[in-house]
Order: C-alpha cells, then sequence, then structure tokens
C-alpha cells in the first residue's frame, strides 16, 4: 500500500474550503439579487422594493379627468400616483419627480408628469438618511392605454416599473 504524501491531503482540502466558499457566494449573491429583483412586469401597487439606496412604494393610484384650469381632453386622463421614497443610505440623496418619474404606455410612448391639482403634491428636494417622503404626482394619459410608472435616478441604480394600469384591467377582467 502506498502512503499519500501529507501535501495531497492539504491540498484536497484546500479544494473543498474553495468550493464550499464559491457555493456561498452564489448563493449570497443570489439571496442579494432576489431583494432587489425588479419583475418585467412591474411592482404591484402597494407593495414596497428595495433598490440602490432607497426604498420605493406606489401608495395608491387613481384617476381624474379635472376641473378648470385642468381638464383631461377627450380620451385621456390624469393619472394621479401617491409616491414614497425613503431613503436606506448613509448620504442624502435629491428628489426630483419631473426627471426621475415617468409613465411608459403599452405601445412604449413616454409620459412625463403634468401639472394638475393636487391635494398633497410630492415636492422635489433632499431626503436626508433614514428619512422619508411622499406625495402625489400627475400624468396625462390615455384612457385606452396599459402603463407603468417608472422611477429612475442615481439613487435607485435602475429603472423600476411599477403596474399602475395593465391590459387586464383595460378589458375589466
Amino acid at each position: 500500500m502506498r502512503k499519500v504524501p501529507f501535501e495531497t491531503y492539504a491540498l484536497v482540502a484546500s479544494l473543498v474550503l474553495f468550493v464550499l466558499s464559491l457555493v456561498s457566494l452564489v448563493i449570497a449573491i443570489n439571496v442579494a439579487t432576489e431583494r432587489t429583483h425588479v419583475p418585467y412586469a412591474g411592482i404591484p401597487v402597494g407593495k414596497s422594493i428595495s433598490v440602490g439606496s432607497s426604498t420605493l412604494t406606489v401608495d395608491k393610484v387613481t384617476t381624474k379627468t379635472g376641473s378648470q384650469p385642468f381638464v383631461a381632453p377627450e380620451g385621456h386622463e390624469y393619472l394621479v400616483v401617491t409616491l414614497t421614497v425613503r431613503n436606506n443610505g448613509e448620504k442624502p440623496f435629491s428628489v426630483l419627480p419631473t426627471t426621475d418619474t415617468y409613465v411608459k404606455e403599452s405601445d412604449g410612448t413616454v409620459d412625463y408628469p403634468a401639472p394638475f391639482t393636487l391635494e398633497k403634491p410630492f415636492h422635489s428636494g433632499i431626503v436626508l438618511p433614514g428619512e422619508s417622503t411622499k406625495g402625489e404626482l400627475s400624468y396625462l394619459v390615455p384612457k385606452s392605454s396599459a402603463y407603468k410608472l417608472y422611477v429612475e435616478a442615481d439613487w435607485t441604480s435602475t429603472a423600476v416599473p411599477f403596474m399602475v394600469k395593465s391590459e387586464k384591467q383595460l378589458s375589466g377582467q
């Protein structure tokens, strides 16, 4: 019987530890990815998602025809979205809804915030670490289209879609 040198055992043990470390790393990456995974179909209204240094929630979605001076033209409506943004980071960040948010229709058309009389408008400004800001945003959109609200800013590190009106909702299902 041949004797196996100690170095061989050490090499095998090192390889086993390396493989275990690699498996642990892959698991950790998958867990982290699951926490920040943004579904293509869009995040449902009322569900929070943590991305970048923020947590985002679309708390409520309503549609309105408007009143003077902001009346929706024929075939359109105002989409009013209540958005909450929380700063989970260690540094303040600026929120500017006119450039950080938009609505994309099912055909790819993009709509930016539109003037409308809001009860609690979302204000631009700095959100300090550990603090939140909440308010309403309005978009003039066609009644006959499905659409998603996107939040896309340097503090989200990606475009985050929220499903605010789906094809199923359009067809009454």
